[in-house]
């Protein structure tokens, strides 16, 4: 190498974009593919918040709830969770009433999906762990609509696996005792 080579290397700024332009995008590439995540994320959250309401409010409308009913609700959860897919997910529908001493107790419940996470309602024939501050009157009920949801990251797996959780608790329109039968 000559004494008159090193100080032209030095000068010449030939490629300079090129480099820059890698820098950039070793930022800027992780930067889109976390917003992309995060997007499909809130979304999933959101179909999730959907499907509970939607799941408590189909199962709140009539006066006496059968297990086909329920069923044919559970039948339309992919449905409503499209584009994603609800593979391992589960759907856990519960009837709560409150016995003659005030006590909300687990009166029901039917699990629709193939998730296997357990009802945070509680088991049939059990006090029901519900929300501080909603009291259910004896003789009146509300029904839970719990959805679990594995979700698994799409392009980064900068987080692990989760579960995601929503519920929704309306009280029955047109009776006190919606029972499956």
């Amino acid at each position: 190498m000559s004494a008159a080579l090193i100080p032209r290397l030095g000068r010449d700024r030939r490629g300079a974009v090129f480099v820059e332009l890698a820098v950039g995008m070793a930022v800027l590439v992780p930067m889109l593919l976390m917003g992309v995540e995060l997007g499909r994320f809130a979304l999933i959250q959101q179909k999730l918040e959907r499907l509970a309401t939607t799941v408590a409010d189909l199962n709140t409308r009539a006066d006496v709830t059968t297990a086909g009913q329920v069923d044919a609700i559970f039948a339309a959860v992919p449905h409503v969770m499209e584009p994603f897919s609800f593979v391992g997910g589960a759907v856990v529908v519960t009837g709560v009433t409150a016995t003659s001493g005030g006590i909300a107790q687990v009166a029901w419940q039917r699990r629709g999906g193939t998730g296997t996470a357990p009802s945070r309602v509680g088991t049939v024939g059990n006090p029901a762990a519900l929300p501080a501050g909603l009291t259910v009157a004896p003789n009146e009920s509300v029904v839970v609509a719990e959805v679990f949801y594995d979700y698994q990251p799409f392009l980064l797996s900068l987080v692990d696996g989760q579960w995601l959780y929503d519920r929704a608790i309306l009280r029955p329109r047109l009776s006190d005792q919606p029972i499956v039968q």
